[in-house]
């Protein structure tokens, strides 16, 4: 009987995540650009995952890993102008899964 209850309970432990998103960020852009000193490629969107056991992170630079996510959607682009960071977060017994999510606009430098 006690270790149907504690298998029980164990079940019940992991059949109850949470989750919750949360914006984080919004910046004008990536890297210093003055009006009129680039050409819009397009949208781009990049994400990242991590994860943290109990209150410890074991990823790392996970922005900067979206980031660089979303810059890559277009060949030649130099960065992003008018970006947004949203967090995913899925809470599970000990252990929290990360999402980054960065969007923007990818940009090219004029030459």
């Amino acid at each position: 009987m006690r270790s149907a209850c504690v298998l029980l309970l164990f079940a019940a432990l992991l059949a109850l995540p949470a989750c919750r998103a949360r914006p984080a960020a919004l910046a004008p852009s990536t890297t210093p650009v003055e009006p009129g000193d680039y050409v819009i490629l397009g949208d781009a969107q990049g994400s990242a995952w991590g994860i943290m056991l109990f209150v410890i992170p074991l990823h790392g630079r996970l922005t900067e890993r979206a980031r660089d996510a979303a810059v890559a959607c277009h060949e030649s682009a130099d960065g992003l102008v008018n970006v947004t960071v949203d967090y995913n977060l899925f809470y599970l017994p000990f252990v929290t899964l990360t999402r980054a999510n960065v969007r923007g606009e990818a940009f090219q430098r004029n030459q």
